[in-house]
C-alpha cells in the first residue's frame, strides 16, 4: 500500500485470444506482473490461429500464402508502397463497415480464452474487462452519427447490438469456467445518458479521449472494489 503501481501496458491493436496468449507466455517472466487485467473480445481468436482473424496490412499469419507475406513486408518498409496500397483499399469498392455476418469460430474462440484465462489464473491474479460498446444500449440507435466512424453502427445497428451481446455471453463464460473475476466496465456506461455514451465512442468499439477517460476511472473504481489496489 505504500509503493507506486507501475502500469505496463501489453495491449497490441488487433491482437485476439491466440495473440494475446503468446504475449502474456512471452513477457511473463520479464516482467513479473502481481495482476494481470485482460481487455479481450473485439478480436475473437487472433491471427496465431485462425484465418478470419483481424490483421494490419504490415502483417501476416502463419498460413498465410507468399503474396500476403510479400505484400506485409513491402508495406513495413517501403512508404511509397504503403501509400499507394493504403489508397487502392480505400478507393476500392468494399464496404468500410466490412461483414456484417456472424462470427464463424465462436465456439474456437470461447474455448481458447477459456484455457488462455486459466493458464493465466495458475499463476497471476488476473481480471477480465466486461467492455463497454458503442452498441450496447437501444437508446443510443436514433443518436448516432453518419459520418465515416459511426456510420457503421447507424446503417447496421441489430448486427452490431446482436454481436456486442453475444461476446458479453462469451467473456461471462470464459471467466465462469476459468475462475477468473471480471471487472464491470459495462454497468457505469448503462447509467450514463445516452448521449453521453454516444459522444465517448469514435466507433463501435475504440474511444475518444474523454471515453477512455472514464473508462480508465471505471477500471480503477473496479480494482480498488476487488482489493487489487489500494483505496489511496
Amino acid at each position: 500500500a505504500d509503493q507506486a503501481v507501475r502500469v505496463v501496458n501489453m495491449g497490441h491493436e488487433g491482437y485476439g485470444a491466440s495473440q494475446i496468449a503468446w504475449l502474456w507466455g512471452h513477457e511473463h517472466d520479464h516482467v513479473r506482473p502481481a495482476t494481470v487485467v485482460v481487455f479481450e473480445g473485439w478480436n475473437y481468436r487472433g491471427a496465431r490461429t485462425s484465418q478470419v482473424a483481424f490483421k494490419p496490412f504490415n502483417t501476416s499469419a502463419p498460413f498465410d500464402a507468399w503474396p500476403r507475406r510479400v505484400s506485409a513486408a513491402f508495406v513495413e518498409w517501403s512508404a511509397a508502397y504503403g501509400s499507394a496500397f493504403a489508397y487502392f483499399h480505400k478507393h476500392s469498392r468494399r464496404d468500410p463497415c466490412g461483414s456484417t455476418a456472424p462470427y464463424p469460430e465462436m465456439a474456437q474462440w470461447e474455448a481458447e480464452l477459456t484455457e488462455m484465462l486459466a493458464r493465466m489464473a495458475g499463476r497471476d491474479r488476473v481480471y477480465l474487462v466486461r467492455f463497454p460498446g458503442l452498441a450496447m444500449r437501444d437508446d443510443v440507435k436514433g443518436l448516432l452519427k453518419h459520418d465515416l466512424d459511426q456510420r457503421c453502427v447507424a446503417d447496421h445497428f441489430a448486427f452490431y447490438r446482436s454481436e456486442y451481446e453475444v461476446r458479453q455471453a462469451v467473456l461471462e463464460r470464459a471467466a465462469a469456467r476459468a475462475g477468473v473475476p471480471t471487472l464491470d466496465a459495462r454497468t457505469p456506461y448503462l447509467r450514463l445518458p445516452p448521449t453521453d455514451v454516444v459522444a465517448y465512442f469514435r466507433d463501435s468499439s475504440h474511444q475518444n479521449v474523454a471515453g477512455n477517460t472514464f473508462l480508465a476511472h471505471v477500471l480503477h473504481r473496479e480494482l480498488v472494489r476487488l482489493g487489487a489496489l489500494p483505496a489511496s
